[in-house]
């Protein structure tokens, strides 16, 4: 279902890759020509030269001139710079594939990028941000985005809905480390940290202001219509109607504890995770938008590199350090009640395929990630293949001995 999901919005996103054209100078074309036509010109000069054409051109176009009357305007044109950077870094990642943020050309690239958001000009907001998202950056210029919107102030973080958005294309490319790295930039980092323990905070503050009013409308409505009661020491306590008032708060404070607790526990698992063991409720809330991102990267590796279930070792133990546990698999438990109870109450059927599944793993297929059955499915196809192979006579052969030819 959740593969589904990602398919959806990541067909959502740009409709079109087709970027903006920079234009050149008639100096810059000359220089560029003449490199190309030089017999020791190579892919690292391109590189090179392509992208001192972007510096000069984004100094001139954006960083030396003014700021635009409109926010419009300066959006539309940080955007046209961006595309067209973005279009230089992955004409260099056809290149490198393994390790393109080690590149120096897509990091002088980022370095340009954060200039772009870090300038007075841009105001660098949710918006903007969303719009950034939606190109389907590559991690290092990802991970400069994130970084440059965080330099804005120590209060700022990024919307839990907001950062989903490059995380379904990091799982839909199972880029699962990367996906991990991304989860402790957003929902897993210090700031949204601090921002769920204000609106922890708030609900506290609400809480005890609702205790404190509804108090005092009894106290008013007491002093009110029956003045005497306050005065003649009515309630059984040596404090009069204000112990009353004790006992109330005091029921009120044990039944928001224990709603808090009952309410709380329903973020304590989530699919294939649960919290470690001695973790305090209000960790439970800090930490569960986490714990969805952190549960759907396991989820996909197991169903791609797992076996029986179980999500790459290397997956899980980054998981731990975040503190949450890994369930065991449901098939393995369910394996493990039909073994126990004999194939009673079970009945084997057909698995069924989801059709965003199908799409999952051709695109897969076209990026060259390798499944973990692809090995086993490459032999049982050679096997049918030897198959349609064997002819008629050598079938003859093998059945019939020679002596009764």
């Amino acid at each position: 279902m959740f593969m589904r999901q990602c398919k959806l919005a990541i067909l959502q996103g740009p409709k079109s890759n087709i970027y903006p054209r920079i234009l050149y100078s008639k100096a810059q074309q000359l220089r560029f020509q003449s490199s190309f036509n030089s017999s020791s010109f190579t892919a690292d000069d391109m590189f090179e030269s392509r992208l001192e054409i972007l510096e000069k051109n984004t100094e001139e176009e954006f960083l030396k001139k003014p700021k635009l009357e409109s926010q419009v305007e300066t959006n539309k044109k940080i955007m046209e710079l961006y595309e067209s950077i973005e279009n230089y870094q992955r004409s260099i990642y056809d290149f490198n594939k393994l390790s393109p943020g080690k590149n120096v050309y897509i990091k002088r690239s980022n370095e340009l990028i954060k200039k772009i958001l870090t300038d007075p000009k841009t105001n660098f907001d949710d918006q903007l941000l969303e719009e950034l998202f939606v190109k389907q950056p590559l991690f290092p210029t990802l991970e400069t985005i994130i970084k440059s919107y965080y330099s804005k102030g120590s209060s700022i973080y990024i919307p839990s809905k907001l950062s989903l958005i490059p995380f379904r294309k990091l799982l839909w490319d199972a880029q699962f480390q990367q996906a991990l790295d991304y989860v402790e930039l957003t929902n897993g980092n210090k700031r949204y940290i601090e921002h769920r323990k204000k609106g922890l905070k708030n609900i506290f503050k609400i809480f005890g202001g609702s205790i404190v009013g509804f108090i005092g409308m009894i106290h008013g409505y007491v002093s009110v219509f029956h003045p005497e009661i306050i005065h003649s020491g009515v309630g059984g306590t040596s404090f009069g109607i204000y112990g009353i008032y004790a006992c109330i708060a005091t029921y009120l404070v044990n039944c928001g504890f224990l709603a808090g607790l009952a309410f709380s526990s329903k973020g304590l698992e989530n699919g294939n995770l649960m919290f470690k063991q001695s973790t305090m409720p209000h960790e439970w809330y800090l930490k569960v938008d986490q714990m969805k991102m952190c549960s759907k990267i396991l989820e996909a590796d197991a169903e791609i590199n797992g076996i029986d279930g179980f999500a790459t070792r290397d997956v899980v133990s980054r998981i731990q350090k975040m503190g949450f546990e890994v369930n065991e698999p449901e098939q393995e438990v369910m394996l493990r009640q039909y073994w126990y109870s004999s194939g009673e109450g079970f009945m084997w059927v057909e698995p069924d395929i989801d059709p965003a599944e199908i799409e999952w793993w051709k695109h897969l297929d076209d990026i060259g990630v390798k499944k973990v059955w692809d090995q086993d499915l490459n032999k049982i196809e050679e096997a049918d293949a030897c198959d349609d192979n064997i002819s008629d006579d050598d079938v003859t052969e093998l059945l019939i001995p020679d002596d009764k030819k």
